[in-house]
């Protein structure tokens, strides 16, 4: 005798995990070939009501142009608004898709801005998409406050994280070997949050190297300070432009640093 089977519960099951893959899985899946954000959050720490934050830059790296049809294509990025009815976070620049012939590869970068209307923890995504597909997701977040209290005399505001300095030229450097390195001092903020690293980044990595880092994995206390070295190592020719990230749950702070890697001199030997 054959059993009928029942597929009823398999179907129940699916049909239920639906809304979260939607907000979820769905949001952050891209193809394996396109393009990213490096990292993929950004917290804008406290801000409060009705006014907006600082301009944060956030990076995305493109895809290769060697994949068909990246010539002429377009980048757009959008905000997702998870929450029903709010409208946190804002794009106000985009250099992914200037006006004329974009860049076809290497980072460009998206500026946003936080401005909640009502106190709470605020979450959004930010899609970049090219010619209408998308391409890279970033989970964008904040918490919306009420305006702090006047302090009463004597007693010093708060302070955001902060990092020193706030650029850094490497100068020229020979391709292929070691150029010079450059100390940075990130400091805690003083307001809510943990102010630990979290996270510290090259973005683009290439042609430089962290040597030191006394800041992950040290517990910070409000207003401290930790310190890490970046090297120069030019692999090619040409101006090398970065960005030294460093994340704490009290915000991100960056440095944009640059050097030039140039051709050894005629007639020098190459170090064996």
């Amino acid at each position: 005798m054959t059993t009928k089977r029942n597929t009823l519960p398999t179907r129940r099951r699916s049909l239920a995990v639906i809304p979260a893959a939607l907000a979820i899985g769905l949001l952050s899946a891209v193809p394996a070939s396109a393009g990213s954000f490096p990292p993929t959050t950004g917290y804008f720490g406290n801000q409060v009501i009705g006014t907006q934050s600082p301009v944060r830059t956030m990076f995305f790296k493109k895809a290769s142009s060697n994949s068909v049809g990246y010539n002429n294509s377009r980048y757009v990025a959008t905000i997702e608004n998870l929450e029903v009815g709010e409208v946190n976070f804002k794009v106000v620049s985009n250099t992914c898709d200037p006006d004329g012939d974009p860049p076809l590869t290497g980072t460009c970068e998206v500026g946003v801005i936080f401005a909640p209307d009502t106190v709470g923890f605020k979450t959004s995504g930010m899609r970049m998409s090219r010619d209408g597909h998308p391409e890279g997701w970033m989970r964008l977040s904040g918490r919306g406050i009420t305006p702090p209290p006047p302090l009463p005399l004597g007693i010093p505001p708060i302070t955001q994280p902060s990092m020193t300095p706030k650029s850094h030229d490497f100068g020229s450097t020979i391709v292929g070997t070691l150029g010079s390195s450059k100390e940075f001092v990130f400091k805690a903020g003083t307001g809510p949050g943990n102010p630990s690293v979290q996270e510290i980044a090259l973005f683009p990595s290439a042609h430089y190297n962290i040597i030191s880092d006394t800041c992950t994995g040290k517990a910070l206390g409000k207003g401290q300070t930790c310190k890490l070295a970046v090297r120069f190592e030019p692999g090619s020719l040409g101006l090398k432009p970065t960005s030294l990230l460093v994340a704490s749950d009290q915000g991100q702070v960056s440095s944009s640093l640059a050097g030039k890697g140039v051709a050894r001199p005629k007639g020098t030997l190459t170090p064996g």
